[in-house]
């Protein structure tokens, strides 16, 4: 196993990042965005003077930016939003540090020809261990109906799935008419099947949908990446079956922005969104520290 690294060893995103699977991550998507037919038509019709507008959604420490200075140099525009400000500090091109979730706070009205959206980290859960507290607690079975561990585990699906939506949202935002959203992660069928129906009510038509297939080593990596930053423990079975997931459903999807959206309906969809997110999040916290 060339590049696994010991479970028990702390991993760092640029760890990650410095896999080739994960360089092949970020060529692909580009390849896919169609920049360079972009940039191609912008030169016919003499607008070569206005680059590409590119927003890299929890971009880190600017992996895709980097390769977008070497591929295109001055003909990309790229900015970079990120809520961890160490890893930003890092990355080349315009950065702002924030969420994502609420993009124009930092950019007003601001429009892109392309949003990128790659493998997210999603931190809104709750550990497991605070779940098992209450299960060993008997907080699972409640004689007069409240189930304190039901209750849990739905507003922790309900959270994990407005944030999904609330980067939906934020793209719409975002994108320019005409422009592209590049979302790619580890994402099961029916996450993709309605991330395409949300899109497609929110003005996008899907371009291209492609799994991109990487090794059970990366895929280790990730996973232990992901549980080392939500406190969690897995056993050595449970990574390798994480990661044969994480092998499998490793998708790319394009679509295009095909009509306009009502910014005003669109900000009070992303007020509502966020502020049932902050509720969600807030009982989790809540719970987490003190079951956890």
């Amino acid at each position: 196993m060339k590049n696994a690294m010991p479970y028990n060893e702390r991993i760092s995103w640029d760890d990650v990042a410095k896999l080739p699977d994960f360089s092949r991550i970020y060529t692909e998507a580009v390849k896919k965005a169609g920049i360079w037919k972009h940039l191609e038509k912008l030169y016919s019709l003499k607008l070569l003077d206005k680059p590409a507008r590119i927003l890299d959604m929890g971009g880190g420490s600017g992996t895709l930016g980097i390769l977008l200075e070497k591929e295109f140099g001055p003909l990309a525009e790229y900015t970079n939003v990120d809520c961890d400000k160490q890893e930003l500090e890092k990355s080349p091109g315009r950065r702002l540090h924030g969420s994502y979730t609420h993009l124009n706070e930092l950019l007003g009205e601001e429009e892109f020809d392309y949003v990128f959206c790659l493998s997210p980290s999603d931190n809104s859960g709750i550990s497991r261990a605070a779940i098992n507290s209450m299960i060993r607690d008997g907080q699972g079975a409640d004689p007069f109906g409240t189930d304190l561990v039901s209750m849990t585990r739905e507003a922790d699906y309900n959270s994990r799935q407005l944030k999904s939506y609330l980067i939906l949202l934020n793209a719409a935002f975002s994108v320019a008419n005409g422009g592209m959203f590049i979302r790619g992660g580890f994402i099961p069928k029916d996450a993709l099947k309605g991330t395409k129906e949300k899109l497609n009510e929110l003005g996008f038509q899907l371009y291209e949908e492609d799994h991109l297939k990487l090794s059970r080593d990366a895929c280790r990596m990730v996973v232990s990446f992901d549980v080392q930053n939500s406190g969690e423990t897995l056993s050595p079975s449970e990574l390798e079956r994480v990661a044969l997931f994480y092998e499998q459903r490793f998708m790319l999807a394009t679509f295009v922005k095909a009509k306009g959206t009502n910014k005003i309906r669109l900000l009070k969809k992303i007020d509502d969104a966020s502020r049932r997110f902050a509720e969600h999040h807030s009982y989790l916290e809540v719970q987490d520290r003190f079951w956890g």
